[in-house]
């Protein structure tokens, strides 16, 4: 078969030839070869969609970065919101009060508030001395 029909015929008294010489007319697909143009121009679209999306990849990077410094701080303070709903409570540093109950033998910390933050039994340096006790170590 020949490799062209109706070559030296202009593109549409050449489809028309095509249509009343054939033996039947189907839709169908097939390939194509491109041209030297059109594949210079492809070349060239090419080159510019890969520069285009690597200024928005550039831009996605920096925005990203921007968002992950705005999320930082805001994450810590969840964080610390979820700490001190979970403890029911926080640590404070400050300062703290000791208070020995020499008859209860019980050691109280309060905080500057006057509230009692802990408590526990008194260890025996803490515990007051008595005179009999100071008696029988001095003989």
């Amino acid at each position: 078969m020949e490799q062209q029909m109706f070559k030296n015929q202009k593109p549409a008294k050449r489809e028309d030839m095509l249509r009343d010489n054939a033996d039947s007319v189907e839709q169908g697909t097939y390939f194509r070869r491109a041209t030297e143009e059109e594949l210079a121009q492809r070349r060239e679209g090419l080159t510019d969609v890969s520069i285009e999306v690597a200024q928005v990849e550039t831009e996605k990077r920096e925005a990203l970065a921007e968002f992950k410094e705005r999320l930082k701080p805001l994450k810590q303070q969840l964080g610390q919101h979820l700490e001190f709903l979970r403890l029911k409570g926080e640590e404070v540093q400050g300062v703290l009060f000791k208070f020995v109950d020499h008859d209860e033998q019980q050691v109280g910390f309060y905080n500057s508030q006057g509230e009692l933050i802990s408590q526990r039994r008194a260890y025996p340096d803490e515990q007051q001395t008595s005179i009999h006790s100071l008696t029988s170590k001095s003989s």
